[in-house]
C-alpha cells in the first residue's frame, strides 16, 4: 500500500503499469476461445486486478475486508498449479512460458504472505504499550510480551526475506526478457509490454519486503 503523497513516483508508476496489464489481460481473456488460453489469462487477470487494489491504501483497505487476504493467496496459488501443470503437460522446449508464469504466480504469493505477516507485526508493535499497562493494571500480573511477538514476526520477515531473493531476481530477468520482447519483436509488442510491467511492477512493489536484510532496498520506494 502506498499513498502519491508519501511515495509519489511509485504510487503513479505502478499505478499505469498495473492498469495496464490489467486493460490488457481483460482484452485477451475476452478474446480468448478455448479454455486453457481463456484460463491462463483469467488468472492474470486477477493478479493484475489485486496489484492494482495494493497500490492505494484506500483502494486495498476496503477490498481485503471484502476478500481477506488468504483467499488472494489461494487463487494466486491456484495460478501456481495451473501454470505448474501446463509446464509439465507441455513438450519438451515448450514449457518456458508456462515455467515464467508459475514463477511469477509464486512470487505474487511470496509477496502476498510477506505482507500480511508485515501487517501482523506492525499491529502487534502498535498494541503493545496499551496491552502492557491493561495487563498490569486489571490483572497485576507480568504484561504479555508483545515485544518478543514482534520480534518473532520480524524473525520471519528477515526468512521470507530469504525466500523472496530468488523470486525477486527471477522477476527482474523477466522483465527484461518482456522489453527485450516488446523491442525485437513487433509482432509480440503489446505482450512484451505487458511481461514487462507485469513482472516490473511487481518487482518495484515488493522492494520493501527484502529491506530486512538488504537495507539500501528502502531507497527505491520513493
Amino acid at each position: 500500500m502506498f499513498t502519491l503523497t508519501a511515495v509519489p513516483v511509485k504510487f503513479i508508476g505502478l499505478l499505469l503499469l498495473f492498469t495496464f496489464t490489467t486493460a490488457y489481460e481483460l482484452l485477451q481473456t475476452g478474446r480468448a476461445r478455448k479454455a486453457i488460453p481463456r484460463t491462463s489469462h483469467g488468472l492474470h487477470l486477477a493478479m493484475s486486478v489485486i496489484m492494482l487494489l495494493m497500490v492505494p491504501k484506500s483502494w486495498w483497505v476496503p477490498f481485503r475486508t471484502v476478500v481477506p487476504v488468504p483467499i488472494s493467496i489461494a487463487v494466486m496459488a491456484l495460478g501456481v498449479l495451473w501454470f505448474a501443470w501446463l509446464a509439465v503437460r507441455a513438450e519438451a522446449g515448450q514449457r518456458s512460458h508456462a515455467v515464467g508464469c508459475a514463477l511469477m504466480f509464486s512470487a505474487m504469493v511470496w509477496h502476498l504472505v510477506a505482507m500480511m505477516v508485515k501487517m501482523h507485526n506492525m499491529k502487534a508493535m502498535q498494541m503493545a504499550p496499551m496491552s502492557s499497562s491493561q495487563h498490569t493494571m486489571n490483572h497485576g500480573a507480568p504484561p504479555m510480551n508483545h515485544g518478543a511477538m514482534a520480534t518473532g514476526s520480524g524473525s520471519t520477515l528477515w526468512w521470507l526475506a530469504v525466500i523472496g531473493i530468488p523470486l525477486m531476481a527471477w522477476l527482474l530477468w523477466a522483465s527484461w526478457r518482456g522489453a527485450a520482447m516488446a523491442v525485437t519483436e513487433p509482432g509480440h509488442r503489446l505482450a512484451g509490454l505487458n511481461a514487462f510491467a507485469m513482472n516490473f511492477g511487481m518487482f518495484w512493489m515488493s522492494t520493501g519486503l527484502l529491506v530486512p536484510i538488504l537495507p539500501f532496498f528502502k531507497y527505491l520506494a520513493f
